[in-house]
């Protein structure tokens, strides 16, 4: 079989030669015209929906809802993950930044909602990171996916925290003064 591709004029036309019997060949000829549009269209809007999500300063993952892989990461996700984007996709998400074990999906598989919630996210380093996350299940062109929003929020909670060990430290001060003066501003 012998395959060619020319271009004349504004058609893309597929040239084939194939072997159909023993001394027979056969010519064939295809316009390929519209699959090469459809393709490079496809393209440009795949390129302008990942420029888009690469702006988003929140990581965003989309995930496929059947097989768990990775279909495309945004440029937020995978700094706070610490990876590039060709090790993350295709990966499967509970073995690479979830904590969920197989067949434990909060989504998939125990039918839970996660929106605007205090989750953990794990990192190539093995760090935990505190992330405030919601997923969404969608459909595109037949298929389920996941989608994933999150944003860290380590520092909020670190700040949280000391703050509460402030308060507890300033209630334990208060309770230890036998009389305890106190100044009220006139205004």
């Amino acid at each position: 079989q012998f395959s060619s591709y020319f271009e004349p004029s504004s058609k893309q036309l597929s040239l084939s030669i194939q072997l159909i019997g023993n001394l027979t060949y056969g010519l064939f000829i295809k316009d390929t015209s519209n699959t090469k549009e459809y393709a490079d269209q496809a393209n440009i809007s795949q390129n302008k929906f990942g420029y888009i999500l690469d702006l988003i300063q929140a990581g965003v993952i989309i995930i496929d809802y059947d097989t768990k892989r990775i279909d495309s990461i945004n440029e937020a996700a995978l700094n706070l993950i610490g990876i590039n984007r060709a090790d993350a996709i295709g990966k499967i998400c509970y073995k690479f930044f979830c904590p969920a074990e197989e067949n434990k999906c909060p989504i998939c598989n125990l039918g839970l909602k996660v929106d605007k919630s205090d989750k953990i996210l794990l990192t190539a380093s093995g760090k935990k990171l505190d992330i405030l996350k919601t997923v969404k299940v969608f459909e595109v062109e037949g298929k389920k996916k996941l989608i994933e929003t999150f944003i860290d929020i380590t520092e909020r909670n670190q700040s949280r925290e000391v703050l509460k060990e402030q308060v507890q430290f300033l209630n334990t001060l208060l309770d230890t003064i036998p009389n305890p003066v106190f100044y009220k501003d006139k205004e």
